[in-house]
């Protein structure tokens, strides 16, 4: 049976459904991005019906990362940093290097190269997979991140410092931040996308029995993604960044 992907409509605009499948109940609901249900849709004794309607009654999403308030953030989990000489830093999230885990190599783009907004900018390599982050911005590359190519670690020790990807001149410097999010608006955001990964998580644990649950509200650690099969953990980086897998 051919399965080409289809996308419907959600808050985030970027879920995947193979073709011929029917959405789960909580797919109808918006709640989760994707189905990975093994129980034929059927919904009794399943732990994880019972995990998500007890959390739809939750209170508000809260923000648990440290998101420093005077970046600029774009939805595909990379930050911006305007410098004084008109040219914007860009890094990733705390949320985007919490899921990285062990970061192995960091291929960015090279000075003088041209990155266009929403499109492959830099890929992070680390135990968990192959992570393709977009551009927030179109521009031209003036400066790599030499720290971090060189050590990797940095992009876990000082992702919102010195383990800064690169530094570009934006072709549009009055729009290049108007499609970004900042203040409370970026906080909300953020916020949401700690429960829904959390989600995805869960989802993908619950079908494979990884035996992983974060159903208490816990942080998302650097293993949460390492400890899925590589394939689950690529479809979630996918719909998180927005950018396919190198």
């Amino acid at each position: 049976m051919q399965r080409d992907t289809i996308h419907r409509p959600s808050s985030h605009g970027r879920p995947v459904i193979p073709r011929g499948e029917v959405p789960c109940v909580w797919m109808s609901a918006g709640v989760l991005a994707f189905r990975l249900c093994d129980r034929g849709l059927d919904c009794t004794d399943c732990l994880l019906d019972r995990a998500l309607r007890n959390e739809a009654a939750a209170a508000p999403a809260r923000a648990t990362g440290p998101h420093p308030t005077d970046l600029f953030y774009h939805p595909g989990h990379t930050w911006v940093r305007p410098l004084p000489d008109g040219r914007l830093e860009v890094g990733i999230d705390d949320l985007a290097r919490r899921l990285a885990g062990v970061v192995r190599e960091v291929r960015g783009p090279s000075a003088g190269t041209g990155v266009l907004a929403d499109r492959p900018a830099f890929t992070v390599v680390s135990d968990t997979g192959e992570a393709v982050f977009v551009a927030p911005f179109t521009g031209v590359v003036s400066e790599v991140g030499a720290a971090v190519l060189r050590d990797p670690r940095l992009l876990a020790l000082a992702n919102y410092g010195e383990g800064f990807v690169y530094r570009a001149v934006p072709e549009d410097p009055a729009r290049a931040l108007t499609a970004l999010l900042s203040g409370a608006e970026a906080r909300t955001h953020l916020a949401h996308e700690e429960i829904r990964v959390r989600e995805l998580i869960e989802v993908a644990a619950a079908s494979g029995r990884a035996g992983l649950t974060l159903a208490d509200g816990g942080l998302l650690s650097e293993h949460s993604l390492a400890a899925l099969p590589r394939e689950k953990a690529a479809i979630i980086l996918t719909l998180l960044l927005g950018a396919k897998p190198a």
